[in-house]
């Protein structure tokens, strides 16, 4: 099973949890409008004001989009700090294809098997 990763493809990370979930869970998703200008970056702040940079992945099997993951470095924050520190959020996978769970949360976070 190969793996493509694609950088910048904003609605591709957003569907991607609701295909990793899938419509019988409990997974409530931000809304569109949210998830777009929070990683759009002609509109975030973050971004448009110098704060830092970000780079935002999906993973995609068959086309479709199973994965997502968001990189930052607060540049600002680093230079007061006289760190080099980066982060990584927004990370959701679609393994539970291959588990028979029902999730309401990420693996991580907690999951309870049903047979």
């Amino acid at each position: 099973m190969t793996l493509e990763v694609r950088e910048g493809d904003r609605k591709a990370a957003f569907d991607a949890a609701l295909n990793a979930y899938g419509p019988d869970s409990l997974y409530v998703p931000p809304l569109w409008s949210d998830f777009d200008r929070m990683f759009d970056p002609a509109t975030n702040p973050f971004i448009t004001e110098g704060h830092g940079r970000y780079a935002l992945f999906s993973a995609h099997r068959d086309g479709r989009p199973v994965g997502r993951i968001a990189a930052s470095i607060h540049d600002a924050s680093n230079r007061k700090h006289g760190t080099r520190h980066g982060h990584s959020a927004s990370s959701t996978a679609s393994t539970m294809s291959r588990w028979p769970m029902r999730c309401c949360a990420p693996p991580s976070n907690g999951c309870r098997r049903v047979a």
